[in-house]
Protein backbone atom coordinates (compact mmCIF):
# COMPACT_ATOMS: atom_id res chain seq x y z
CA UNK A 1 0.00 0.00 0.00
CA UNK A 2 1.27 3.52 -1.38
CA UNK A 3 0.76 6.04 1.62
CA UNK A 4 1.36 10.19 1.54
CA UNK A 5 5.19 9.55 2.34
CA UNK A 6 5.52 7.71 -0.98
CA UNK A 7 3.90 10.43 -2.85
CA UNK A 8 5.71 13.05 -1.53
CA UNK A 9 8.71 11.12 -2.13
CA UNK A 10 7.81 11.09 -5.93
CA UNK A 11 7.01 14.85 -6.11
CA UNK A 12 10.12 15.78 -4.30
CA UNK A 13 11.98 13.32 -7.21
CA UNK A 14 10.03 16.06 -10.29
CA UNK A 15 11.87 19.06 -11.58
CA UNK A 16 10.29 21.77 -12.42
CA UNK A 17 11.26 23.56 -16.02
CA UNK A 18 9.73 26.52 -17.59
CA UNK A 19 8.92 27.56 -21.59
CA UNK A 20 11.44 27.50 -23.74
CA UNK A 21 14.01 26.49 -20.64
CA UNK A 22 16.45 23.18 -22.14
CA UNK A 23 17.74 20.85 -19.30
CA UNK A 24 20.48 18.69 -20.07
CA UNK A 25 20.28 14.81 -18.58
CA UNK A 26 22.84 13.64 -16.30
CA UNK A 27 24.04 10.08 -15.33
CA UNK A 28 22.30 7.35 -17.89
CA UNK A 29 20.79 10.02 -19.70
CA UNK A 30 23.86 11.98 -19.96
CA UNK A 31 23.23 13.70 -23.59
CA UNK A 32 19.80 13.79 -23.86
CA UNK A 33 18.65 17.64 -23.97
CA UNK A 34 14.87 18.26 -23.25
CA UNK A 35 13.12 21.15 -23.89
CA UNK A 36 9.64 22.51 -22.51
CA UNK A 37 7.54 24.05 -25.25
CA UNK A 38 4.60 26.03 -24.39
CA UNK A 39 1.19 23.67 -25.80
CA UNK A 40 -1.98 25.69 -24.75
CA UNK A 41 -5.09 23.86 -23.94
CA UNK A 42 -4.35 23.43 -20.34
CA UNK A 43 -2.26 25.07 -17.70
CA UNK A 44 1.30 23.86 -17.64
CA UNK A 45 0.66 21.79 -20.91
CA UNK A 46 3.92 21.70 -22.87
CA UNK A 47 5.05 19.60 -25.84
CA UNK A 48 8.54 18.36 -25.46
CA UNK A 49 11.69 18.51 -27.43
CA UNK A 50 14.28 16.06 -27.41
CA UNK A 51 17.36 16.15 -28.66
CA UNK A 52 20.70 13.98 -28.49
CA UNK A 53 23.13 14.69 -30.72
CA UNK A 54 22.34 15.83 -34.11
CA UNK A 55 18.57 13.80 -33.57
CA UNK A 56 15.67 15.44 -32.59
CA UNK A 57 12.57 14.01 -31.37
CA UNK A 58 8.76 16.27 -30.50
CA UNK A 59 6.05 15.02 -28.69
CA UNK A 60 3.43 16.81 -28.97
CA UNK A 61 -0.05 15.77 -27.56
CA UNK A 62 -2.94 17.20 -26.63
CA UNK A 63 -1.99 20.99 -27.64
CA UNK A 64 -4.51 24.13 -28.92
CA UNK A 65 -3.61 25.87 -32.13
CA UNK A 66 -5.45 29.07 -31.16
CA UNK A 67 -4.95 31.42 -27.96
CA UNK A 68 -7.94 31.39 -25.28
CA UNK A 69 -8.48 33.55 -22.66
CA UNK A 70 -6.19 32.87 -19.91
CA UNK A 71 -3.38 30.53 -22.00
CA UNK A 72 -1.20 30.94 -24.57
CA UNK A 73 -1.52 29.02 -28.07
CA UNK A 74 0.72 26.26 -28.92
CA UNK A 75 4.29 27.27 -29.56
CA UNK A 76 6.58 26.43 -32.78
CA UNK A 77 9.12 28.62 -33.58
CA UNK A 78 11.92 26.52 -32.35
CA UNK A 79 10.98 22.86 -34.39
CA UNK A 80 12.13 22.72 -37.95
CA UNK A 81 11.91 19.50 -39.30
CA UNK A 82 12.62 17.00 -36.30
CA UNK A 83 13.72 13.25 -37.41
CA UNK A 84 10.43 12.02 -35.30
CA UNK A 85 7.26 13.49 -34.22
CA UNK A 86 5.12 11.82 -31.82
CA UNK A 87 1.40 13.07 -32.53
CA UNK A 88 -1.93 12.97 -31.09
CA UNK A 89 -4.82 12.19 -33.86
CA UNK A 90 -7.63 12.26 -31.60
CA UNK A 91 -9.48 15.00 -33.90
CA UNK A 92 -8.05 14.05 -36.86
CA UNK A 93 -11.70 14.17 -38.45
CA UNK A 94 -13.28 15.82 -36.40
CA UNK A 95 -13.72 20.11 -36.53
CA UNK A 96 -15.36 21.53 -33.55
CA UNK A 97 -16.91 24.96 -33.45
CA UNK A 98 -15.09 27.83 -33.52
CA UNK A 99 -14.21 29.64 -29.97
CA UNK A 100 -16.49 32.41 -30.38
CA UNK A 101 -19.55 30.35 -31.80
CA UNK A 102 -18.85 28.02 -28.79
CA UNK A 103 -18.69 30.90 -26.80
CA UNK A 104 -21.70 32.31 -27.32
CA UNK A 105 -23.96 29.02 -27.56
CA UNK A 106 -22.90 28.37 -24.28
CA UNK A 107 -24.24 31.69 -23.04
CA UNK A 108 -26.83 31.72 -25.03
CA UNK A 109 -28.40 28.26 -23.09
CA UNK A 110 -27.17 29.65 -19.73
CA UNK A 111 -29.18 33.12 -19.78
CA UNK A 112 -32.39 31.16 -21.28
CA UNK A 113 -32.47 28.85 -19.04
CA UNK A 114 -31.68 30.89 -15.55
CA UNK A 115 -34.35 33.82 -17.14
CA UNK A 116 -36.71 30.62 -17.08
CA UNK A 117 -35.86 29.73 -13.75
CA UNK A 118 -34.15 26.80 -14.41
CA UNK A 119 -30.98 25.52 -13.53
CA UNK A 120 -27.59 24.35 -15.22
CA UNK A 121 -25.84 21.43 -14.54
CA UNK A 122 -21.98 22.01 -16.87
CA UNK A 123 -20.01 18.76 -16.21
CA UNK A 124 -16.34 19.38 -16.22
CA UNK A 125 -13.07 17.58 -14.77
CA UNK A 126 -12.09 19.32 -11.68
CA UNK A 127 -8.58 21.48 -12.34
CA UNK A 128 -7.89 21.43 -16.11
CA UNK A 129 -10.37 22.87 -18.35
CA UNK A 130 -12.39 24.44 -15.49
CA UNK A 131 -10.21 27.36 -15.43
CA UNK A 132 -11.07 28.66 -18.70
CA UNK A 133 -14.42 28.14 -18.31
CA UNK A 134 -14.67 29.55 -14.40
CA UNK A 135 -12.59 32.82 -15.98
CA UNK A 136 -15.55 33.02 -18.39
CA UNK A 137 -18.59 32.78 -16.37
CA UNK A 138 -16.81 35.13 -13.63
CA UNK A 139 -16.63 37.46 -16.18
CA UNK A 140 -19.83 37.05 -18.13
CA UNK A 141 -21.65 37.37 -14.18
CA UNK A 142 -19.29 40.88 -14.10
CA UNK A 143 -20.97 42.29 -17.23
CA UNK A 144 -24.00 44.30 -16.48
CA UNK A 145 -25.63 44.16 -19.78
CA UNK A 146 -25.57 40.25 -19.19
CA UNK A 147 -28.23 40.38 -16.48
CA UNK A 148 -27.15 37.35 -14.97
CA UNK A 149 -26.13 39.26 -11.47
CA UNK A 150 -29.02 38.35 -8.89
CA UNK A 151 -28.52 34.62 -10.62
CA UNK A 152 -25.68 31.83 -8.58
CA UNK A 153 -22.71 30.32 -10.05
CA UNK A 154 -20.50 28.03 -8.31
CA UNK A 155 -17.89 25.22 -9.26
CA UNK A 156 -18.65 22.13 -7.54
CA UNK A 157 -15.97 19.16 -6.68
CA UNK A 158 -13.52 18.49 -3.69
CA UNK A 159 -10.97 20.35 -4.98
CA UNK A 160 -12.83 23.44 -5.88
CA UNK A 161 -10.62 25.83 -3.07
CA UNK A 162 -6.76 24.13 -3.94
CA UNK A 163 -7.53 24.39 -7.74
CA UNK A 164 -8.15 28.01 -7.63
CA UNK A 165 -6.33 29.04 -5.24
CA UNK A 166 -3.28 26.95 -6.92
CA UNK A 167 -3.76 28.89 -10.32
CA UNK A 168 -3.70 32.26 -8.81
CA UNK A 169 0.32 31.09 -8.37
CA UNK A 170 0.69 30.36 -11.89
CA UNK A 171 0.16 33.90 -13.67
CA UNK A 172 3.18 32.90 -15.72
CA UNK A 173 2.00 30.21 -17.50
CA UNK A 174 -0.83 31.98 -18.95
CA UNK A 175 -1.73 34.09 -21.94
CA UNK A 176 0.62 37.64 -22.06
CA UNK A 177 -2.47 39.70 -21.40
CA UNK A 178 -3.33 38.35 -18.31
CA UNK A 179 0.66 38.37 -17.42
CA UNK A 180 0.39 42.05 -18.39
CA UNK A 181 -2.75 43.18 -16.46
CA UNK A 182 -1.37 41.34 -13.30
CA UNK A 183 1.87 43.39 -13.43
CA UNK A 184 0.49 47.04 -14.06
CA UNK A 185 -2.56 46.33 -11.96
CA UNK A 186 -1.96 43.57 -9.51
CA UNK A 187 -5.12 42.01 -10.57
CA UNK A 188 -5.21 38.19 -10.66
CA UNK A 189 -7.58 36.84 -13.19
CA UNK A 190 -8.71 34.00 -10.88
CA UNK A 191 -9.95 35.90 -7.65
CA UNK A 192 -13.15 35.83 -8.93
CA UNK A 193 -15.62 38.18 -7.41
CA UNK A 194 -19.04 35.95 -8.32
CA UNK A 195 -17.67 32.71 -8.69
CA UNK A 196 -18.63 30.47 -5.26
CA UNK A 197 -16.64 27.32 -4.34
CA UNK A 198 -18.49 24.38 -2.73
CA UNK A 199 -17.55 20.80 -2.15
CA UNK A 200 -20.38 19.41 -1.17
CA UNK A 201 -24.13 19.16 -1.83
CA UNK A 202 -24.66 20.91 1.39
CA UNK A 203 -23.11 23.69 0.61
CA UNK A 204 -24.76 23.88 -3.39
CA UNK A 205 -27.90 24.18 -1.65
CA UNK A 206 -27.13 27.49 0.15
CA UNK A 207 -26.78 28.91 -2.93
CA UNK A 208 -30.15 30.28 -4.13
CA UNK A 209 -31.88 28.58 -7.39
CA UNK A 210 -31.84 29.82 -10.23
CA UNK A 211 -28.22 29.07 -10.58
CA UNK A 212 -25.34 26.76 -12.80
CA UNK A 213 -23.70 24.47 -11.32
CA UNK A 214 -20.17 23.15 -12.80
CA UNK A 215 -19.89 19.79 -11.50
CA UNK A 216 -16.96 16.65 -11.50
CA UNK A 217 -16.87 14.50 -13.69
CA UNK A 218 -17.40 15.43 -17.57
CA UNK A 219 -18.26 11.71 -17.73
CA UNK A 220 -21.02 11.76 -15.48
CA UNK A 221 -19.40 8.21 -14.51
CA UNK A 222 -19.09 9.26 -10.71
CA UNK A 223 -18.74 12.40 -8.83
CA UNK A 224 -21.11 15.39 -7.84
CA UNK A 225 -22.12 15.68 -11.81
CA UNK A 226 -23.91 11.71 -11.90
CA UNK A 227 -25.48 12.66 -8.52
CA UNK A 228 -27.19 16.10 -9.80
CA UNK A 229 -28.14 14.63 -12.67
CA UNK A 230 -30.78 12.47 -11.20
CA UNK A 231 -32.22 15.26 -9.64
CA UNK A 232 -31.64 18.13 -12.82
CA UNK A 233 -33.08 15.53 -15.14
CA UNK A 234 -36.46 15.18 -14.04
CA UNK A 235 -37.48 19.23 -14.34
CA UNK A 236 -38.35 20.73 -17.81
CA UNK A 237 -36.80 23.70 -16.86
CA UNK A 238 -33.00 23.00 -16.29
CA UNK A 239 -30.58 22.31 -18.50
CA UNK A 240 -27.73 19.68 -18.63
CA UNK A 241 -24.60 20.42 -20.78
CA UNK A 242 -22.04 17.61 -21.94
CA UNK A 243 -18.82 19.42 -22.52
CA UNK A 244 -16.48 16.27 -23.21
CA UNK A 245 -16.54 13.55 -25.97
CA UNK A 246 -15.83 10.81 -23.39
CA UNK A 247 -15.42 7.20 -23.76
CA UNK A 248 -17.93 4.59 -25.09
CA UNK A 249 -19.79 2.87 -22.58
CA UNK A 250 -19.87 6.07 -20.27
CA UNK A 251 -23.51 7.70 -19.74
CA UNK A 252 -22.25 11.11 -21.12
CA UNK A 253 -22.05 9.48 -24.13
CA UNK A 254 -25.23 7.60 -23.83
CA UNK A 255 -27.02 10.80 -23.83
CA UNK A 256 -25.09 12.27 -26.55
CA UNK A 257 -25.92 10.21 -28.72
CA UNK A 258 -29.80 9.97 -27.87
CA UNK A 259 -30.17 13.22 -26.83
CA UNK A 260 -34.10 12.65 -27.42
CA UNK A 261 -34.22 9.97 -24.78
CA UNK A 262 -37.34 10.66 -22.20
CA UNK A 263 -36.42 7.74 -19.59
CA UNK A 264 -33.62 5.88 -18.26
CA UNK A 265 -32.18 3.32 -15.62
CA UNK A 266 -28.97 3.64 -14.21
CA UNK A 267 -27.23 2.95 -10.66
CA UNK A 268 -27.03 5.51 -8.32
CA UNK A 269 -24.01 4.92 -6.18
CA UNK A 270 -24.06 6.92 -2.68
CA UNK A 271 -21.89 6.54 0.69
CA UNK A 272 -24.15 6.17 3.88
CA UNK A 273 -23.15 5.70 7.50
CA UNK A 274 -22.61 2.29 8.97
CA UNK A 275 -25.71 1.37 11.99
CA UNK A 276 -26.49 -0.97 13.35
CA UNK A 277 -24.30 -4.90 13.61
CA UNK A 278 -21.99 -3.43 10.71
CA UNK A 279 -20.82 -0.21 13.45
CA UNK A 280 -20.29 -2.60 15.93
CA UNK A 281 -18.15 -4.89 13.93
CA UNK A 282 -16.25 -1.99 12.19
CA UNK A 283 -15.53 -0.56 15.53
CA UNK A 284 -14.77 -3.79 17.50
CA UNK A 285 -12.30 -4.53 13.82
CA UNK A 286 -10.77 -0.94 14.34
CA UNK A 287 -10.42 -1.49 18.36
CA UNK A 288 -8.19 -4.59 17.77
CA UNK A 289 -6.36 -3.19 14.62
CA UNK A 290 -5.43 -0.22 17.31
CA UNK A 291 -4.43 -2.67 19.90
CA UNK A 292 -2.01 -4.94 17.48
CA UNK A 293 -0.48 -1.77 16.32
CA UNK A 294 0.28 -0.78 19.72
CA UNK A 295 1.35 -4.54 20.64
CA UNK A 296 3.54 -4.57 17.99
CA UNK A 297 5.48 -0.93 18.94
CA UNK A 298 5.70 -2.30 22.08
CA UNK A 299 7.81 -5.36 21.04
CA UNK A 300 9.66 -3.08 18.62
CA UNK A 301 10.58 -0.68 21.44
CA UNK A 302 11.72 -3.45 24.07
CA UNK A 303 13.85 -5.55 21.28
CA UNK A 304 15.30 -1.55 20.46
CA UNK A 305 16.60 -1.21 24.10
CA UNK A 306 17.75 -5.04 24.57
CA UNK A 307 19.91 -4.52 21.32
CA UNK A 308 21.25 -1.21 23.13
CA UNK A 309 22.01 -2.72 26.36
CA UNK A 310 24.15 -5.37 24.47
CA UNK A 311 26.07 -3.39 22.81
CA UNK A 312 26.65 -1.53 25.86
CA UNK A 313 27.29 -4.84 27.98
CA UNK A 314 29.35 -5.48 25.05
CA UNK A 315 31.53 -2.70 25.09
CA UNK A 316 31.86 -2.66 29.01
CA UNK A 317 33.98 -6.08 28.61
CA UNK A 318 37.00 -6.73 29.75
CA UNK A 319 39.47 -7.01 27.20
CA UNK A 320 41.48 -10.49 28.44
CA UNK A 321 37.19 -12.13 27.28
CA UNK A 322 37.46 -12.91 24.28
CA UNK A 323 35.29 -15.79 21.89
CA UNK A 324 36.38 -18.97 22.42
CA UNK A 325 36.26 -21.04 18.89
CA UNK A 326 37.52 -24.59 19.09
CA UNK A 327 38.38 -26.31 15.48
CA UNK A 328 37.98 -29.72 14.34
CA UNK A 329 38.91 -31.60 11.49
CA UNK A 330 35.23 -32.44 11.07
CA UNK A 331 33.44 -29.85 13.18
CA UNK A 332 33.51 -26.25 13.71
CA UNK A 333 31.98 -25.26 17.15
CA UNK A 334 31.25 -21.63 18.24
CA UNK A 335 31.13 -21.23 22.15
CA UNK A 336 29.42 -17.93 23.34
CA UNK A 337 30.53 -16.45 26.43
CA UNK A 338 28.08 -16.18 29.12
CA UNK A 339 28.69 -12.44 29.11
CA UNK A 340 26.62 -12.45 26.15
CA UNK A 341 23.90 -14.11 26.96
CA UNK A 342 20.25 -12.74 26.69
CA UNK A 343 19.30 -11.20 29.31
CA UNK A 344 22.83 -10.81 30.73
CA UNK A 345 21.98 -12.96 33.73
CA UNK A 346 24.92 -14.61 34.04
CA UNK A 347 27.16 -11.15 32.93
CA UNK A 348 30.46 -10.54 34.88
CA UNK A 349 30.97 -7.01 34.56
CA UNK A 350 33.96 -4.73 36.17
CA UNK A 351 34.42 -4.71 39.85
CA UNK A 352 31.31 -3.04 41.79
CA UNK A 353 31.79 -0.03 44.02
CA UNK A 354 31.03 0.02 47.51
CA UNK A 355 27.45 0.17 48.43
CA UNK A 356 26.32 1.07 51.73
CA UNK A 357 22.39 0.59 53.79
CA UNK A 358 20.45 3.11 53.04
CA UNK A 359 16.90 3.50 53.76
CA UNK A 360 14.59 5.78 51.88
CA UNK A 361 12.14 7.65 54.04
CA UNK A 362 8.43 8.06 53.26
CA UNK A 363 6.82 11.17 53.01
CA UNK A 364 3.23 11.45 54.94
CA UNK A 365 2.86 14.87 54.39
CA UNK A 366 2.40 16.92 50.94
CA UNK A 367 4.63 20.18 50.64
CA UNK A 368 1.98 21.90 52.35
CA UNK A 369 1.79 19.96 55.33
CA UNK A 370 -1.37 17.92 54.91
CA UNK A 371 -1.55 14.32 55.51
CA UNK A 372 -1.94 12.07 52.79
CA UNK A 373 -4.32 9.08 53.16
CA UNK A 374 -3.53 6.92 50.07
CA UNK A 375 -6.20 4.33 51.46
CA UNK A 376 -8.78 7.17 51.44
CA UNK A 377 -8.43 8.31 48.25
CA UNK A 378 -8.47 4.95 46.84
CA UNK A 379 -12.23 4.27 48.60
CA UNK A 380 -12.88 7.92 46.98
CA UNK A 381 -11.80 6.75 43.45
CA UNK A 382 -13.43 3.67 44.00
CA UNK A 383 -16.95 5.90 44.89
CA UNK A 384 -16.29 8.07 41.89
CA UNK A 385 -15.92 4.72 38.97
CA UNK A 386 -18.73 3.39 40.23
CA UNK A 387 -16.28 0.07 42.02
CA UNK A 388 -13.77 0.12 39.60
CA UNK A 389 -10.34 0.08 41.37
CA UNK A 390 -7.31 2.09 40.07
CA UNK A 391 -4.17 1.36 40.20
CA UNK A 392 -2.12 3.90 41.17
CA UNK A 393 1.32 4.07 39.46
CA UNK A 394 4.31 5.69 39.73
CA UNK A 395 4.59 6.40 36.20
CA UNK A 396 1.92 6.75 33.49
CA UNK A 397 2.31 3.46 30.97
CA UNK A 398 2.27 4.91 27.26
CA UNK A 399 1.32 1.61 25.72
CA UNK A 400 -2.21 0.96 25.32
CA UNK A 401 -1.82 -2.75 24.82
CA UNK A 402 -0.27 -2.79 28.44
CA UNK A 403 -3.02 -1.43 30.35
CA UNK A 404 -4.61 -3.88 32.13
CA UNK A 405 -6.65 -2.42 34.46
CA UNK A 406 -10.48 -2.19 33.77
CA UNK A 407 -10.57 1.23 34.36
CA UNK A 408 -7.65 1.56 31.84
CA UNK A 409 -9.78 -0.72 29.36
CA UNK A 410 -12.79 1.07 29.75
CA UNK A 411 -11.08 4.79 29.30
CA UNK A 412 -9.33 2.99 26.41
CA UNK A 413 -12.49 1.68 24.82
CA UNK A 414 -14.41 4.88 24.95
CA UNK A 415 -11.14 7.01 23.57
CA UNK A 416 -10.73 4.65 20.67
CA UNK A 417 -14.72 4.96 20.39
CA UNK A 418 -14.82 8.76 19.95
CA UNK A 419 -11.58 9.15 17.38
CA UNK A 420 -13.68 6.16 15.47
CA UNK A 421 -16.80 8.14 15.55
CA UNK A 422 -15.04 11.39 13.74
CA UNK A 423 -13.94 8.92 11.15
CA UNK A 424 -17.47 8.86 10.30
CA UNK A 425 -17.24 5.09 9.14
CA UNK A 426 -19.30 4.46 5.59
CA UNK A 427 -20.20 2.11 3.20
CA UNK A 428 -21.09 2.39 -0.42
CA UNK A 429 -24.47 1.16 -1.84
CA UNK A 430 -25.84 1.16 -5.05
CA UNK A 431 -29.28 1.69 -5.70
CA UNK A 432 -31.30 1.33 -9.39
CA UNK A 433 -33.05 4.38 -10.06
CA UNK A 434 -35.06 5.32 -13.00
CA UNK A 435 -34.97 8.90 -14.16
CA UNK A 436 -37.17 10.58 -16.10
CA UNK A 437 -35.15 12.95 -18.29
CA UNK A 438 -37.36 16.28 -19.13
CA UNK A 439 -34.07 18.79 -18.72
CA UNK A 440 -32.60 19.96 -21.94
CA UNK A 441 -29.34 17.80 -22.53
CA UNK A 442 -26.79 19.89 -24.53
CA UNK A 443 -23.63 18.60 -26.23
CA UNK A 444 -21.47 22.31 -26.32
CA UNK A 445 -17.62 21.17 -27.04
CA UNK A 446 -15.08 22.85 -24.42
CA UNK A 447 -11.78 20.42 -24.38
CA UNK A 448 -10.08 22.95 -26.39
CA UNK A 449 -8.27 20.63 -28.69
CA UNK A 450 -6.34 20.88 -31.96
CA UNK A 451 -9.20 20.68 -34.98
CA UNK A 452 -8.62 18.74 -38.14
CA UNK A 453 -7.74 21.58 -40.34
CA UNK A 454 -5.38 23.30 -37.63
CA UNK A 455 -3.69 19.89 -37.43
CA UNK A 456 -2.67 19.34 -41.39
CA UNK A 457 -1.38 23.05 -41.49
CA UNK A 458 0.69 22.47 -38.12
CA UNK A 459 2.15 18.88 -39.38
CA UNK A 460 2.88 20.70 -42.66
CA UNK A 461 4.49 23.36 -40.85
CA UNK A 462 6.79 21.51 -38.99
CA UNK A 463 7.39 18.74 -42.08
CA UNK A 464 9.01 16.16 -39.89
CA UNK A 465 11.16 13.32 -41.76
CA UNK A 466 9.05 10.55 -39.60
CA UNK A 467 5.98 10.44 -37.74
CA UNK A 468 4.19 7.95 -34.94
CA UNK A 469 0.63 9.42 -34.08
CA UNK A 470 -1.69 8.36 -30.85
CA UNK A 471 -5.20 7.81 -31.67
CA UNK A 472 -7.78 6.36 -29.06
CA UNK A 473 -4.74 5.69 -26.77
CA UNK A 474 -3.15 3.23 -29.35
CA UNK A 475 0.03 4.22 -30.99
CA UNK A 476 0.19 3.94 -35.02
CA UNK A 477 3.58 3.27 -37.04
CA UNK A 478 4.20 5.28 -39.18
CA UNK A 479 1.40 7.07 -39.85
CA UNK A 480 2.86 9.30 -42.64
CA UNK A 481 6.51 10.01 -43.94
CA UNK A 482 7.19 13.10 -44.94
CA UNK A 483 10.10 13.71 -47.34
Amino acid sequence: MFTLDHVDAAFDKITRVKYSQTLILKGKGEGIKLTALCAGHMLGGCLWKIMKDEEEIVYAVDFAPKKERHLNAISLESINRPHLLICDMLNATYNPPKRQSRDLELMTTIQQTLRAEGDVLVAMDTAGRVLELAYMLDQLWQNKESGLNNFGVCILNNVAYQSLDFAKSQIEWMSEKLVKNFESNRQNPFAFHNVQLCHSIAELKKVKSPKVVVASQPDLECGFSRSLFVDYARNPKNTIILTYRTGAGTLSRFLGNNPKITKLTMDVKQRVPLEGMELGDYLDKKRQELADKALREQEAREEAELKAAEMEADMEMPPDEKDISLADTELALYIRPYSRLPFHLLKRGPKPNAMYRFEREHRTKDEFGVSVDVEGMKSKLKVINKGVEVEIAPKPIDSRASQMSKFGAQNLKMEDDQDMAEEAPTKCITTPVVVDINALIKFIDFEGRVDAESLQKILAYINPKRMVSRWLGLFIFPVAVFL
